[in-house]
């Protein structure tokens, strides 16, 4: 079968760069089967649940609890519509950054 038929199992996202790759789920995203770094759709990426934000660390992705668990939205996309990590599409809205833990222009607490 072509690599392109190919999913990645519930608990893993397919790799953007080498499609037959699988890399495992950290604890707190959401990958259920078909999870996919370079997906067409929001609704095929990984998806990290609310508190806490990914990055990109030493090559791996990497997790991490954010100072104000409301400023990062849960079960949004991880990647764009590229396969790149979409750090400000895991912040509320008024809240940007590292850990969504800047205001964004016209906001303050």
């Amino acid at each position: 079968a072509s690599n392109e038929m190919c999913f990645c199992p519930e608990g893993s996202y397919r790799d953007k760069a080498e499609r037959s790759l699988c890399h495992h789920c950290p604890r707190q995203l959401l990958c259920p089967l078909g999870s996919d770094q370079a997906a067409a759709s929001a609704a095929d990426s990984p998806k990290v649940i609310e508190g806490y934000m990914v990055l990109f660390l030493a090559g791996e992705l990497t997790v991490f609890a954010c100072a104000s668990g409301s400023a990062c939205v849960g079960e949004r996309a991880v990647f764009d519509r590229s396969g790149q990590l979409s750090v400000q599409a895991m912040c509320a809205d008024g809240y940007e950054g590292i850990g969504c833990g800047r205001c964004s222009s016209g906001y303050y607490h």
